[in-house]
């Protein structure tokens, strides 16, 4: 009897062993503690379900579509808001280049009709000229002035009910791909800027911003005071009116 006790692996004695019949083993209390925690912690040891599995990727999904679009809509907005910082330094640099060169600011009352975009190309970086409404230009960059090229801030009316006449007095496409729109008329001595090329989504005020030209030769960004059109009925999210969008520059740039 006590030979095959002698023959038994002390881990096999143990099982089983109560605290009390430890010291009649031959196996020391250590031991018999370090197999009794063991199985104690394979016996409490469970796995994920299914269910729980299934219930964990639905809300990650669920966080993911919340926070990507937003993520992606801020990461496309600083992209835009750079670029139009970017294109309104460009079109000082040219006007303070003109006076330098002539001795006088531009001002609005020294441009005839449809002569701002002649007056001032020269002091761009403008690698094609696309005429005054891009119909007669060969280039493809050069995106012709219609209702299906160009919307208002919501994408619910063209910019202008009159043909879009508020970007078709002259237009040019600068090395970067940047396109550049002028109003040149009595009234108006607008400079617009298409910051990513004429690529989606092709709307006033989100990636078409628009500067004015004010009497003092001094060029603001719309919708800063004194410009003609205001933040509050140009740059809205729920207006149709057919030039929403031309009052964001000064937003976009904020």
């Amino acid at each position: 009897k006590y030979y095959e006790k002698a023959l038994t692996p002390p881990h096999e004695i143990c099982k089983g062993l109560s605290r009390n019949n430890i010291e009649q083993s031959p196996c020391t209390e250590t031991k018999c503690s370090a197999e009794m925690k063991q199985n104690s912690r394979q016996k409490n040891f469970k796995g994920f379900t299914l269910a729980e599995v299934l219930i964990t990727l639905v809300i990650i999904g669920v966080i993911a579509a919340i926070t990507i679009p937003i993520i992606i809509s801020n990461y496309n907005e600083q992209v835009t808001k750079s670029a139009l910082k970017k294109n309104y330094g460009i079109l000082k640099n040219a006007l303070n280049m003109y006076h330098i060169e002539n001795g006088i600011r531009l001002l609005p009352e020294d441009i005839g009709l449809r002569e701002f975009k002649s007056k001032i190309i020269k002091y761009f970086s403008a690698s094609i000229d696309c005429g005054f409404n891009g119909y007669d230009a060969s280039s493809e960059a050069c995106i012709k002035i219609t209702p299906n090229n160009y919307r208002n801030k919501t994408g619910t009316s063209e910019p202008a009910k009159s043909g879009l006449s508020y970007l078709d007095d002259g237009i040019f496409v600068l090395n970067d791909g940047t396109i550049v729109f002028f109003e040149n008329s009595n009234q108006h001595n607008y400079i617009s800027v298409d910051v990513n090329g004429g690529k989606k989504p092709n709307r006033l005020g989100k990636d078409v911003f628009t500067f004015q030209l004010m009497k003092n030769g001094e060029l603001l960004p719309m919708g800063a005071k004194g410009t003609d059109l205001t933040q509050e009925t140009y740059c809205s999210d729920t207006s149709n009116d057919p030039l929403n969008g031309m009052g964001c520059a000064q937003k976009m740039l904020m």
